[in-house]
């Protein structure tokens, strides 16, 4: 009889010391302090350095309510730079006219945001890129994704890279399958990359772009210099902003801005009876080539 009482105080006294220290526990755990909420407006990148003559830099502007609801209002937002003798602001991209540096303000109803512009050799034109220039023209004209030529086994014979995560792959399939046909360097403009692109010849995929656009300018200046592979010193990305920003940093002679093609203003206007359709879109290819850059971060560390 007893022990059995000495087993009750001993299992009293152990459930005591238990509650004690987890009161204690709990007095000295500290407070977790609410997270600050975001700014009324943010833009994205918070600085923009453009470095040659053909340097542009998109810009994203979003808007957070009071209840926590994020919306892109790039659109709808005004630019206003400080000294445009210096830069212009063209559907929310930077484009460089001369040296100097200025700030940006952006507008959109009562709130507004400033950021810094640095323009350095604007009148320098940089060699052609493969990986910095045509590679965006396959993102920004939807040539990559999985519904054409991204896809698995390609379209149409023709097969490139999931959201363009294996450049070099891609180079070697574009200049060196079906020699003089898909890229012709003699008669650069008569190349199918550009033939199928502008819908001058039958192509699955329709029109991919205009003859007086960016895209078709910039393959057709690639193609003029001979189609050139990129230098083993070709910029590389080494980080990423978070979910849903376009734009990442990449290694060169500092790091600077990545510029990746305005792909959500072209689902915008395409679903533009169709907001809900057009931010379904471009949350898509944002995600992706967001995923896209983290995975090559993966392997560039590793190697």
């Amino acid at each position: 009889m007893r022990l059995t009482s000495m087993k009750v105080l001993s299992i009293v006294a152990l459930v005591a010391l238990l509650l004690t220290l987890r009161i204690n526990d709990t007095i000295a755990a500290p407070t977790p302090s609410a997270a600050a909420p975001p700014p009324p407006l943010e833009v994205f990148p918070n600085m923009v350095t453009l470095e040659s003559s053909r340097d542009i830099q998109s810009l994203v502007v979003r808007f957070n309510d009071k209840q926590g609801i994020s919306t892109d209002v790039t659109n709808e937002s005004e630019f206003a730079l400080g000294d445009p003798s210096l830069a212009k602001v063209e559907s929310g991209i930077v484009k460089p006219i001369t040296d100097g540096a200025t700030r940006l303000k952006i507008k959109y109803k009562t709130f507004s945001v400033e950021i810094p512009v640095t323009v350095k050799e604007a009148k320098i034109d940089r060699p052609i890129s493969f990986k910095l220039d045509v590679m965006p023209v396959f993102m920004n004209s939807g040539c990559n994704t999985g519904a054409c030529h991204g896809a698995a086994r390609g379209k149409d014979g023709f097969r490139i890279s999931l959201f363009g995560f294996d450049p070099d792959g891609d180079y070697n399939r574009i200049t060196r399958e079906m020699t003089t046909r898909r890229i012709n360097l003699a008669l650069p403009e008569e190349s199918l990359l550009l033939q199928k692109g502008t819908g001058a010849v039958a192509h699955t995929g329709g029109t991919r772009f205009k003859p007086d656009s960016e895209n078709y300018k910039t393959l057709m200046r690639w193609l003029e210099a001979g189609a050139p592979s990129d230098p083993d010193t070709v910029a590389k990305p080494i980080s990423a902003g978070g979910p849903r920003q376009i734009f990442g940093w990449h290694r060169s002679r500092r790091d600077q801005p990545l510029h990746l093609p305005d792909q959500q203003r072209q689902f915008g206007h395409r679903h533009a009876g169709r907001p809900d359709r057009g931010r379904e879109a471009r949350r898509g290819v944002c995600d992706g080539a967001i995923r896209d850059i983290h995975r090559r971060l993966a392997g560039d560390r590793h190697s």
